[in-house]
């Protein structure tokens, strides 16, 4: 029911677990809660579609609170793409660049509001994310513009990928840099023979909502995160 994230334990330095199914009761719910505790977590979180009011209301009456509020877009990789020569495939030797590059661009994530993170170690998740991500550990590709932005690539299955990451720095914006990034993130899953991508946003992103709708990826669905910090 609860499974640890052994990443993100190690990263935070704190044991971090996902509820994975909730449980048939409130009953189950406390006493999973209190195994938790026993066993040392430190923080849980769960994910669950938006329209499940009764596993909101479930979790919410032992104390979980609403972190975070994600639309998930998709979009037809058979379509008109390009591969614009300012792309670049980002190597090892480009991390130090990207790490850097990832301070601010994510400044909706929960990770930066929910009051168990600290804003220095959402700064760290990310970079580490980038870091894993180039060294294909969190993604198969990443592609980059200097001094501009980055988007990272992941095949889920045969016909289905998946954008974890997209950023462009902010006196970089309105500049069409994040339309060339998704793009050449599209040409290249076609290439791979993915026929659909998703990439998530934060309900609260609205910028980023109207971007990817300008791009051409449609909504499937929303979901919420609730958290509960057990110290």
């Amino acid at each position: 029911m609860i499974e640890e994230l052994r990443w993100d334990t190690e990263l935070f330095g704190r044991k971090i677990g996902t509820l994975k199914r909730l449980p048939s009761s409130p009953r189950r719910l406390v006493q999973a809660i209190e195994n938790a505790k026993k066993n040392g977590f430190q923080y849980l979180f769960c994910k669950l579609k938006c329209e499940d009011w009764k596993g909101i209301e479930m979790l919410e009456a032992v104390g979980f609170y609403l972190s975070d509020i994600g639309v998930i877009w998709e979009i037809d990789t058979h379509r008109d793409s390009m591969m614009s020569p300012n792309i670049r495939i980002a190597t090892v030797k480009e991390i130090i660049a990207l790490k850097k590059m990832t301070k601010c661009l994510f400044k909706y994530s929960r990770f930066y509001h929910d009051p168990f993170f600290t804003k220095v170690e959402a700064d760290r998740l990310f970079a580490a994310w980038v870091e894993n991500s180039v060294k294909s550990e969190a993604a198969d590709i990443v592609f980059w513009i200097k001094k501009v932005g980055f988007v990272t690539c992941k095949k889920i299955t045969a016909t289905k990928g998946k954008i974890p990451l997209i950023g462009v720095v902010d006196t970089m914006r309105g500049k069409g840099f994040g339309k060339t990034l998704v793009l050449a993130a599209i040409e290249w899953f076609r290439a791979e023979g993915i026929k659909r991508v998703q990439t998530r946003s934060q309900l609260t992103n609205i910028q980023a909502m109207d971007f990817y709708s300008k791009v051409g990826f449609q909504v499937i669905m929303a979901d919420v995160v609730m958290s509960k910090i057990l110290l």
